[in-house]
């Protein structure tokens, strides 16, 4: 299914502007209307789901669009976008507790590799407007996402902060441009450290947000 999306960006006439990534709110796996919300879904088996074809997000949508002519997945920001959601965070409460299918460390690797594998293919450098968190398009695109808090919490890594956790997906997509097979699920051993040219692994140390001061 990761090849098929990325066949899906080669074929574009336009690549896509940004990839927001979400959180389904829902179960382990995808449901019907996860499917139709999202471009591509990362199940917590870690298997990668096609959700509504990137194509139809490829043009500005007009308003009174039809939701079931794109994939709506970010209020105002849909229009050259592509959606990415982890499947998870049923009854998730903001602070915890984060329901019976919190999203999982494994699941999120398998993410970071599709956004990287997605990223490569279409061109874009890897910055927090082009590769963004539900959470962090308000503020960092200036469009309003009420009562949108995903992806603020990592609930195996407790320590990194809500405005951490975009810098800290955008590290591992970096670091996995460079080593795309550290991010292949049931290859990469979970404690293992991908490093960086420079030999450091900051992603596993609390990060310096540049939006901290804001």
């Amino acid at each position: 299914m990761r090849n098929d999306l990325l066949y899906q960006i080669r074929c574009l006439d336009h690549a896509p502007d940004r990839i927001v990534l979400h959180w389904t709110g829902g179960g382990p796996e995808p449901n019907p209307v996860d499917l139709s919300s999202y471009h591509a879904l990362v199940g917590q088996s870690c298997r990668i789901y096609a959700g509504v074809p990137i194509a139809a997000n490829m043009r500005r949508i007009p308003p009174q669009t039809s939701r079931s002519e794109y994939a709506a997945h970010t209020r105002g920001l849909n229009s050259w976008s592509v959606g990415v959601a982890l499947c998870g965070m049923m009854g998730a409460k903001e602070g915890g507790p984060y329901g019976p299918h919190p999203i999982t460390e494994e699941q999120m690797y398998t993410a970071i590799g599709l956004v990287a594998a997605m990223v490569r293919t279409a061109g874009l450098p890897v910055t927090a407007e082009t590769v963004l968190t539900h959470w962090e398009v308000q503020r960092v695109m200036g469009v309003a996402q009420p009562g949108k808090w995903d992806i603020t919490v990592l609930p195996w890594a407790p320590e990194i902060t809500a405005d951490e956790v975009g810098d800290w997906i955008r590290q591992h997509v970096s670091a996995a441009i460079i080593s795309p097979t550290d991010y292949l699920p049931k290859i990469r051993p979970l404690s293992q450290t991908v490093r960086s040219p420079g030999g450091e692994a900051p992603w596993r140390k609390p990060l310096d947000s540049p939006h901290r001061a804001e």
